[in-house]
Protein backbone atom coordinates (compact mmCIF):
# COMPACT_ATOMS: atom_id res chain seq x y z
CA UNK A 1 0.00 0.00 0.00
CA UNK A 2 1.20 3.47 -0.82
CA UNK A 3 1.19 6.11 1.87
CA UNK A 4 -1.47 8.17 0.09
CA UNK A 5 -3.93 5.28 -0.31
CA UNK A 6 -6.92 4.81 1.93
CA UNK A 7 -7.80 1.36 3.23
CA UNK A 8 -11.37 0.68 4.29
CA UNK A 9 -12.37 -2.20 6.54
CA UNK A 10 -15.75 -3.78 7.17
CA UNK A 11 -17.18 -4.16 10.67
CA UNK A 12 -15.77 -7.68 10.89
CA UNK A 13 -12.25 -6.41 10.20
CA UNK A 14 -11.91 -7.50 6.59
CA UNK A 15 -10.30 -5.04 4.20
CA UNK A 16 -12.40 -3.98 1.24
CA UNK A 17 -10.57 -4.79 -1.97
CA UNK A 18 -9.62 -2.15 -4.50
CA UNK A 19 -10.93 -2.37 -8.05
CA UNK A 20 -7.50 -3.63 -9.14
CA UNK A 21 -7.50 -6.34 -6.45
CA UNK A 22 -11.04 -7.33 -7.38
CA UNK A 23 -10.08 -7.51 -11.04
CA UNK A 24 -7.08 -9.69 -10.23
CA UNK A 25 -9.20 -12.04 -8.12
CA UNK A 26 -11.80 -12.26 -10.86
CA UNK A 27 -9.10 -13.18 -13.39
CA UNK A 28 -7.68 -15.82 -11.02
CA UNK A 29 -11.13 -17.36 -10.57
CA UNK A 30 -11.75 -17.28 -14.32
CA UNK A 31 -8.46 -19.10 -14.93
CA UNK A 32 -9.29 -21.68 -12.24
CA UNK A 33 -12.69 -22.30 -13.82
CA UNK A 34 -11.12 -22.64 -17.27
CA UNK A 35 -8.54 -25.10 -15.94
CA UNK A 36 -11.24 -27.14 -14.21
CA UNK A 37 -13.26 -27.21 -17.42
CA UNK A 38 -10.26 -28.41 -19.42
CA UNK A 39 -9.51 -31.09 -16.85
CA UNK A 40 -13.11 -32.27 -16.93
CA UNK A 41 -12.98 -32.50 -20.73
CA UNK A 42 -9.75 -34.52 -20.54
CA UNK A 43 -11.36 -36.93 -18.06
CA UNK A 44 -14.42 -37.26 -20.31
CA UNK A 45 -12.23 -38.09 -23.31
CA UNK A 46 -10.25 -40.60 -21.26
CA UNK A 47 -13.46 -42.33 -20.15
CA UNK A 48 -14.69 -42.36 -23.74
CA UNK A 49 -11.44 -43.98 -24.97
CA UNK A 50 -11.62 -46.60 -22.22
CA UNK A 51 -15.22 -47.40 -23.12
CA UNK A 52 -14.22 -47.79 -26.78
CA UNK A 53 -11.40 -50.16 -25.79
CA UNK A 54 -13.75 -52.23 -23.63
CA UNK A 55 -16.18 -52.44 -26.56
CA UNK A 56 -13.26 -53.53 -28.76
CA UNK A 57 -12.68 -56.38 -26.30
CA UNK A 58 -16.30 -57.42 -26.81
CA UNK A 59 -17.64 -56.12 -23.52
CA UNK A 60 -20.52 -53.69 -23.16
CA UNK A 61 -19.23 -50.99 -20.77
CA UNK A 62 -22.79 -50.08 -19.80
CA UNK A 63 -23.20 -53.48 -18.15
CA UNK A 64 -20.14 -53.10 -15.92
Amino acid sequence: MREDELEIYSLDGQKFLTSIELSQRLEQERLKAEQASLQLEQERLKAERLAEYIRYLGIDPDTL
